[in-house]
């Protein structure tokens, strides 16, 4: 669904202000290849970073899923009002590299506005750049991405790994090869957090647990059907069962935000469309959350153990 032109102009707005803070300091610090360079003026079909960042987040909160459709049947039509300077298709994803860090940098700014609320659910997902028939003669993530495997079977590409609080909001992200195990991402993106983290089968382990208790982070998982049951609180239960909202964030990536394509043709637009796919859901108001209330019912708050 495309945003109307009210919210449009907030967006661009939000990510402008951003911009203009961001951009002179990240400037000032990278290193110049050359130390007399030429100023060459702006072309008139180029775009700033603000409107970049805009087009593209636009375009994941769309009904499009694809980006080129997405920009020749709806951006070129449709907002060259707001953005005067449009080039054509083949020019902007020239240009959209140039916003890497930018769009980046601004979705780690939205992350550390989530709020740490103690209770924080961890799963991840496969994204695959190409049919495992086509591994051998695929060129674009050749070296890059490598073979892993889920529970649905193997794949090649890479993982994302997310942290949620109970209100949808996400807290770190990590992209990993496919072949890293979940356990061993979940070090680095729960760290620095404080509370309860719940996840799934694939983030057993006494040593992660172990990790995580010292930085004060108790672990919850179910586990398998070889091996001893645990006892855990009616409260803890209950939130553990919750564990499907961190799975509805990631089917929305997927299926709403247009986030895993095989189209992509270099690195690093495939990766630009994941941090604007992610970018774009940390925007939206609307998220899957779990009414926190509902532990006040059929007597949750009670000490009692129970076995998972």
């Amino acid at each position: 669904m495309i945003i109307n032109d009210i919210e449009l102009v907030k967006l661009y707005c939000q990510i402008d202000e951003f911009c203009k803070k961001f951009i002179p300091i990240w400037q000032r610090n990278l290193i110049e290849s050359n130390k007399h360079k030429k100023i060459r003026k702006q072309r008139k079909d180029s775009l700033d970073y603000g409107e970049i960042m805009t087009i593209l987040i636009l375009y994941n909160s769309s009904s499009y899923s694809c980006f080129k459709y997405f920009y020749l049947d709806f951006a070129l039509k449709n907002l060259k009002e707001f953005f005067p300077n449009m080039p054509c298709y083949d020019r902007f994803t020239i240009l959209q590299k140039k916003a890497f860090i930018p769009l980046l940098s601004f979705l780690l700014h939205i992350c550390r506005k989530s709020k740490r609320t103690g209770l924080y659910y961890i799963d991840s997902t496969y994204m695959e750049v190409c049919r495992n028939q086509r591994i051998y003669r695929h060129k674009t993530f050749k070296n890059i991405a490598k073979r892993g495997k889920t529970s649905v079977g193997w794949f090649f590409g890479f993982k994302l790994h997310i942290v949620i609080n109970q209100m949808g909001e996400i807290l770190n992200l990590n992209v990993t090869k496919g072949n890293i195990s979940d356990s061993k991402a979940a070090k680095s993106i729960a760290q620095n957090l404080i509370g309860k983290l719940f996840g799934d089968k694939g983030y057993l382990g006494q040593e992660l647990k172990n990790d995580l208790l010292k930085n004060g982070l108790e672990l919850f998982t179910r586990v398998r059907k070889n091996m001893k049951q645990k006892f855990i609180s009616r409260i803890n239960q209950f939130l553990l069962s919750k564990r499907g909202v961190v799975e509805t964030v990631i089917g929305q990536f997927k299926t709403r935000y247009n986030m895993i394509s095989t189209r992509y043709r270099t690195p690093a637009n495939y990766f630009m469309n994941i941090i604007s796919a992610v970018t774009a859901y940390q925007l939206n108001p609307r998220k899957p959350r779990i009414n926190i209330n509902q532990i006040d019912n059929e007597n949750l708050i009670s000490n009692a153990l129970v076995k998972i």
